[in-house]
Order: structure tokens, then C-alpha cells, then sequence
């Protein structure tokens, strides 16, 4: 329960870190780049929310970086990180 509840933490942690990196291409990037994330960012809201089912494997801190920096809904997020660390955390219980 306790790797649980710091997994969750440490997510929480990332996600606020994708929403600081949102900041970034305002001043660092072209009109085009910023053109072309936004672009990518409808198609993100789609697959996103599938994705982090996968937060707790090694590749999951990057899906929940990418999750905070297209704005994903913070709802939505904790809600499938949520889910998805307690099915992590329960899989050897359940066999």
C-alpha cells in the first residue's frame, strides 16, 4: 500500500511536470512548431488516456509527462492512474 501511495505521488509529480514543460514552447519555439503541437495535441487527447494504463511500467513516467503537457484533464488522469496502479499493485494477488 505504501509503494502504492508514493507511485501515486511520484505521478502526481510528473504531471505537474508536463503542465511546467507547456510553458516552454511559448518562448523557445517557431510559430511553426507551436503550430504543430498544437496539431499533435487534438490527436494526443485521443490515445493518451489509453496509454497510461501503461504509468506503471519503467516507460510510464514519460506517458505521464506527455499527459500533463497536452493538457490532459487532471480528472481523467488521476482517475486511470488510479485504476491502473491498483491493478499494478494487485496482479501477483490475483493469479
Amino acid at each position: 500500500a505504501l509503494a502504492g501511495v508514493g507511485a501515486l505521488t511520484a505521478s502526481a509529480m510528473l504531471y505537474l511536470l508536463g503542465v511546467w514543460l507547456r510553458r516552454l514552447p511559448d518562448k523557445f519555439s517557431t510559430e511553426a512548431q507551436r503550430e504543430r503541437i498544437a496539431r499533435t495535441r487534438s490527436k494526443a487527447c485521443e490515445w493518451l488516456p489509453w496509454l497510461l494504463v501503461l504509468a506503471p511500467l519503467p516507460v510510464g513516467g514519460t506517458i505521464i509527462i506527455v499527459a500533463g503537457f497536452f493538457r490532459l484533464r487532471p480528472a481523467l488522469t488521476a482517475a486511470v492512474l488510479l485504476a491502473s496502479e491498483a491493478l499494478w499493485r494487485a496482479m501477483p494477488y490475483l493469479r
